[in-house]
């Protein structure tokens, strides 16, 4: 059963092993022969997986934030809590778009913005990150909203 808390559903316990493939599709993945941005979408994405488990209720986003910081160290990823504290709502809001599903008025998930995000902290993309693009009610583009 997966739980809808406001706007994006949320893995029950037994279900967890189901969202991250108990762990294989990171742990046994094979980087060799992908280049460095399908690496960092292919941690986005278990970093999606694993923040749509909401082990916590509260501060569910910034332990994400510290997980990344040090599961990113161990690939040799040299970044900082800089990137997580000048843009902290675009992160949590791109997470929020990569899982949330509303195919009845039109929304469908999309990473997009949290490769934007991962792009400019690990390959110095320089993508303006605008939270105001995330929001469901600017799905026209339109960056007067």
């Amino acid at each position: 059963m997966i739980h809808a808390f406001k706007e994006v559903n949320f893995v029950s316990l037994p279900q967890i092993d189901l969202v991250i493939g108990r762990s294989d599709k990171v742990v046994n993945f094979n980087y060799s022969g992908l280049d460095e941005r399908k690496v960092i979408e292919h941690i986005a994405d278990f970093i999606s997986d694993l923040w749509q488990i909401h082990a916590f209720r509260e501060g569910n986003t910034r332990t994400i934030a510290v997980f990344t910081i040090k599961y990113l160290r161990t690939f040799g990823y040299d970044i900082s809590n800089d990137i997580f504290e000048h843009d902290s709502w675009y992160f949590r809001n791109a997470l929020v778009r990569a899982n949330y599903n509303n195919r009845k008025i039109g929304i469908i998930s999309t990473s997009t913005f949290l490769y934007r995000f991962f792009g400019n902290m690990l390959l110095g993309d320089e993508y303006e990150l605008r939270n105001r693009e995330l929001h469901i009610n600017n799905m026209s583009g339109d960056d007067s909203i």
